[in-house]
């Protein structure tokens, strides 16, 4: 997808990062709101969490896996961070 709409010049609209995020080690998760959280401030809420990527490989075939992330305010917490239904 992105070959065609670079070498054919074709509209796009790119999405901020925290709409599919892919940077595992990147999240952050605030604990007031319950969420993960871009890294940078202002620390918009992340829409999707994509496990997309070989780095990845260990979370998306293990549905118990849990990550450590680092909070907002600097606690490591542990986490599944695979969709609950």
């Amino acid at each position: 997808m992105n070959i065609t709409i670079y070498c054919d010049n074709l509209a796009v609209e790119i999405l901020p990062a925290y709409c599919n995020w892919t940077h595992i080690d990147g999240l952050k998760f605030d604990k007031t709101r319950n969420t993960l959280v871009e890294p940078y401030l202002p620390n918009h809420k992340i829409g999707i969490v994509h496990f997309a990527g070989k780095n990845n490989d260990l979370i998306r075939n293990n549905k118990d896996h849990i990550s450590k992330i680092k909070t907002i305010d600097g606690e490591i917490i542990e986490k599944k961070l695979r969709f609950n239904n």
